[in-house]
């Protein structure tokens, strides 16, 4: 058949079906989630994948190349979500006056036409809307929505989380008080897409006027300046932030602290965090964006959110199991003996076992392959082995064999099976 006629088969790029070890790891995080949620008096909430344009483009650009876009039926412009923090923002907007608070646990379906080898996925986290404090102190309402991220990671994964925190929201405004607010963004923005820190250095250089906030800003950034009493106050205070922030804390491995680092969110406004597996994969992020609440809607004045991703949390406990066998027991099986083992197999399941039935569909040896693959052990069940009422169990690592009447299969295969794993 011609590739045109198999195009049916075919899943656009970006796009994948997901298996057991997903489900399983989508089933538990979003039972944490919600145990979390409750034992905080917090709502839970899962954000549809389908929204107008006009919600996404609102507050900030996060349309563009990002974004699945469509006309619906009324000529309007429709997209899968590409944000969550817009969809929040939306659904609170919807249902809240400017004087409610909320405070959230979700789950949000996400799609992103330039995540080219994953274009769509799930992201899960924790947001509070409208739970004010005294700006640019201690931000507690970050703090506990970090906390219970934290706890759902530890939970889910199994060990603890570690984190990098930055204080871009204070570089941001330092910036902004020596320059106009206009050129003010658009240095912003040229040092968020420069890499090298010499190049964010030639920025400062250049666009700022001699100010203690500029020689502040070149010593974070390693430039070989001395800073004046002022200047040095200046980071002083950013670093004291950052510490405060990481000392209240919980269920966290290692803290690192990145003043330098702006590249955590374009659109952060004070404290930004990033978190991170034990083996050093960054798995969510988070911050305050009030600046972004408050240009999508004015019943929504601050915002404070973090999050992680399912498709992170799977691909962190994909790298933490020893490379190996899924499933307990093989059943490899000719047709005519599709059926002679099914008692025991059902049995040695209401015992806890993982028990695979491997239908023989062309090459035996395929199937034997496939069957040495995923198991710890298997067995080929066919006429010759119906005719003897017996069968060889064969261990996968070596293909060691120990012969099994069919009468006692049950009993003898979970005394196999439930040898050390």
């Amino acid at each position: 058949m011609s590739s045109e006629e198999l195009e049916y088969l075919r899943l656009p790029k970006g796009f994948h079906v997901r298996d057991e070890n997903y489900l399983d790891i989508y089933l538990d995080a979003l039972l944490h989630l919600t145990d979390i949620s409750k034992s905080c008096g917090y709502e839970s909430v899962f954000l549809p994948s389908l929204g107008f344009q006009s919600t996404f483009a609102r507050a900030a650009e996060v349309l563009g190349e990002k974004a699945f876009e469509f006309t619906d039926r009324k000529g309007r412009g429709v997209l899968l979500s590409p944000d969550s923090t817009a969809g929040l923002l939306r659904w609170h907007a919807g249902s809240r006056t400017a004087h409610d608070c909320s405070k959230i646990a979700w789950c949000a379906p996400v799609f992103r036409y330039r995540n080219v080898e994953n274009r769509g996925f799930h992201q899960i986290g924790f947001s509070a809307i409208n739970w004010f404090h005294q700006p640019y102190e201690l931000d507690w309402p970050l703090i506990d929505l970090s906390n219970n991220l934290l706890d759902l990671i530890r939970r889910v994964s199994g060990e603890q989380g570690s984190i990098k925190i930055n204080n871009v929201g204070a570089i941001k405004r330092t910036i902004t008080s020596r320059l106009p607010l206009s050129a003010g963004k658009e240095l912003i923005s040229k040092l968020m897409k420069e890499k090298s820190s010499a190049g964010k250095i030639d920025l400062l250089t250049v666009t700022l006027p001699p100010s203690n906030e500029k020689l502040a800003l070149l010593h974070i950034f390693g430039a070989a300046v001395t800073p004046s009493v002022i200047a040095s106050e200046l980071v002083n205070k950013m670093q004291k932030d950052m510490r405060n922030f990481a000392a209240r804390l919980k269920h966290v491995g290692n803290i690192d602290f990145a003043l330098d680092n702006l590249h955590s969110s374009e659109i952060v406004d004070g404290i930004g965090i990033e978190f991170y597996a034990a083996s050093g994969a960054r798995i969510g992020d988070g911050g305050r964006y009030d600046t972004f609440a408050g240009q999508f809607d004015s019943r929504c004045r601050t915002l404070v959110s973090v999050c992680t991703g399912i498709e992170a949390l799977v691909r962190n406990r994909r790298r933490r199991e020893t490379s190996g066998a899924s499933i307990d027991l093989a059943v490899v099986c000719f047709p005519e003996a599709q059926d002679w083992l099914k008692e025991s197999v059902y049995q040695l399941r209401a015992s806890g076992m993982r028990v695979e039935e491997i239908p023989i569909i062309g090459k035996p040896k395929a199937a034997v392959a496939k069957a040495k693959q995923r198991a710890r052990y298997y067995c080929v069940t066919g006429t010759g082995e119906m005719q003897s009422s017996q069968f060889m169990v064969n261990q996968s690592s070596d293909d060691a064999g120990e012969s099994v009447p069919l009468e006692l299969a049950y009993s003898k295969l979970i005394g196999i099976l439930s040898r050390k794993k």
